[in-house]
């Protein structure tokens, strides 16, 4: 299944539905629908990472969500979304980081964090004749500015004694950071999963750093006010498909592999078991270290001009919804 590419805030243009409802077959055992009073007909627009693996893949496939209506829309990053969602033109986030949610604490843009799915292994990945911190002065560093990939980079320069007016930090989409390292355009990426992988297999690539970001799903204060409903469905689906990859873990990993275009073996190391996280887990990493960190790049961003003000610990603290992650891990969703 291709994802339907990205959308731009304004043009009013309606976004293809790809209905999830509608085969004969239904999921059983840890795949089975949740059970939870939904709303009928609900529809959810969701942004998506193509191609990077995530349990939600498998949850699309298996119509873990039926009866509600999940439109996945192709999204390059999480702060590219922002806009989308405070215009409306989507519902949720899925699998963003905390720069997003620090930029939208920051600038007004209401959003609910009501599920922690997976940690990613973020790397800066060096190309030929680079081996360390000191090899990155006076060179050109490709990531996606105002994500969590670029906070990693600055912290990992900074940490090592590398001012940013030592090296020139270029905005590049993950599609293109592959061909960009192998053409010199740039020297060096910080980036995540899969383009992280590609970029490491290169001939001469080094990986300088390795940090876990967290994955989360964010829905828009608006639609969760209206949608309560629909979005419990939507956190049960995500306990369940938490539950089944610990479980079922290869039928998931060949799932996954087979929605976003790779190996199954690829998708397991990307996506190890034990980062995937499950509803008893989910108070933790919604928790108090991710609210903490969130802040700081909140303040990394205010520090840089990126935002007009850090956001505040209680503004960031209203942002964590963990009452749908309870009630899953509690047995609300009769899974």
């Amino acid at each position: 299944m291709k994802l339907r590419k990205n959308i731009q805030c304004g043009l009013g243009l309606a976004i293809g539905i790809l209905f999830l409802a509608g085969c004969t077959s239904t999921p059983t055992g840890s795949d089975a629908a949740p059970n939870v009073d939904s709303e009928q007909g609900s529809e959810i627009n969701v942004g998506m990472f193509e191609g990077t693996p995530s349990p939600a893949f498998a949850g699309l496939s298996d119509e873990i969500w039926d009866p509600l209506k999940v439109n996945p829309i192709n999204i390059d990053s999480g702060p590219a979304a922002l806009s989308l969602i405070k215009g409306g033109d989507l519902d949720a986030i899925i699998d963003a980081a905390e720069a997003p949610i620090a930029i939208a604490a920051a600038s007004g843009i209401s959003m609910q964090v009501v599920w922690a799915s997976h940690a990613n292994e973020m790397s800066i990945v060096a190309g030929q004749g680079i081996s360390g911190p000191e090899d990155l002065k006076g060179k050109v560093l490709g990531t996606v500015t105002g994500s969590i990939a670029e906070y990693f980079l600055t912290r990992y320069l900074a940490d090592n004694g590398v001012s940013l007016d030592e090296v020139e930090v270029l905005n590049l989409p993950p599609a293109s950071m592959v061909a960009a390292l192998k053409t010199g355009q740039i020297q060096a990426a910080s980036i995540w999963p899969p383009t992280a992988s590609a970029l490491a297999e290169l001939p001469g690539a080094t990986i300088l750093d390795q940090q876990l970001a967290f994955s989360y799903d964010v829905f828009s204060s608006s639609y969760l006010d209206k949608h309560p409903e629909a979005v419990q469905q939507w956190v049960c689906g995500r306990a369940a498909e938490g539950n089944a990859y610990h479980t079922d873990t290869a039928k998931l990993q060949d799932t996954i592999a087979k929605m976003i275009g790779q190996q199954p073996g690829d998708v397991a190391a990307q996506l190890p078991v034990d980062l995937v996280f499950v509803a008893d887990q989910q108070v933790e990493k919604l928790g108090t270290d991710t609210i903490d960190l969130t802040q700081k790049i909140g303040e990394w961003m205010a520090s840089d001009g990126r935002v007009d003000a850090a956001p505040t610990i209680e503004t960031i603290k209203t942002m964590f919804n963990t009452e749908f992650a309870e009630k899953a891990a509690s047995g609300g969703c009769g899974v």
